[in-house]
């Protein structure tokens, strides 16, 4: 399928790769760009399994074009496809806005394959998981930008070379998110400024991690 798909996807020998469900079958994938379509195919080599979130499967890889990359993989049930693939999307286009941040890892391309339901997301990699002070100052020029994380944690906090990044965004809440659905709430929160509540949540919950609160 290789001259259908905008991503090719193979693994080192000594690579089993699966998700927390079943394996993914890349031989059987052809995957389009959702977003911009590469030139060329797009070449990853997965070298090993980096860990797993609630939705994703992150696997290292190498691009003879990109260099070290992070592909994050879904492959949803039937049943979960659309719900899949609006958070899919959500998380993409968040990254693609938030780019001017410099803890923001690079969206390099996002990727669907109609026949078997995977989505594959190509990020730049952003190296290890750190637990720094810093996360505080970068919570809060999210915050600043109008967006909650919601799952800001050790494990989604990555250094390399020195430079911080702040990665898995598909259940973020934006600020306008946020104060619309107040609209809609029944929720007594005293005349309390809801997006203030979010914030605070998010900045306590980060010092608790951090060991500050």
């Amino acid at each position: 399928m290789e001259s259908e798909s905008h991503l090719i996807i193979s693994c080192a020998d000594e690579v089993v790769l699966c998700d927390q469900f079943e394996p993914v079958p890349f031989d059987q994938c052809a995957f389009v760009a959702v977003g911009p379509a590469p030139a060329t195919p797009l070449r990853v080599t997965v070298q090993g399994v980096a860990g797993y979130g609630h939705l994703w499967s992150c696997v290292r890889a190498t691009s003879s074009s990109l260099g070290d990359v992070v592909v994050k993989i879904v492959r949803p049930a039937t049943a979960d496809r659309a719900d899949v693939a609006r958070r899919v999307q959500h998380e993409a286009q968040l990254l693609q806005a938030l780019g001017d941040l410099d803890f923001i890892p690079q969206l390099c391309g996002l990727f669907h394959c109609s026949i078997t339901g995977v989505w594959a997301m190509v990020l730049a990699d952003a190296g290890i998981p750190v637990d720094t002070r810093a996360i505080n100052d970068a919570t809060r020029t999210l915050h600043d930008a109008g967006v909650v994380h919601v799952d800001s944690e050790p494990r989604n906090w990555l250094l390399k070379d020195g430079h911080f990044s702040l990665i898995d965004f598909e259940g973020a809440i934006t600020k306008e998110a946020c104060l619309a659905a107040a609209l809609l709430s029944t929720d007594d929160d005293d005349g309390r400024d809801p997006w203030e509540i979010e914030t605070a949540m998010e900045m306590h919950d980060v010092g608790v991690d951090l060991g500050l609160a």
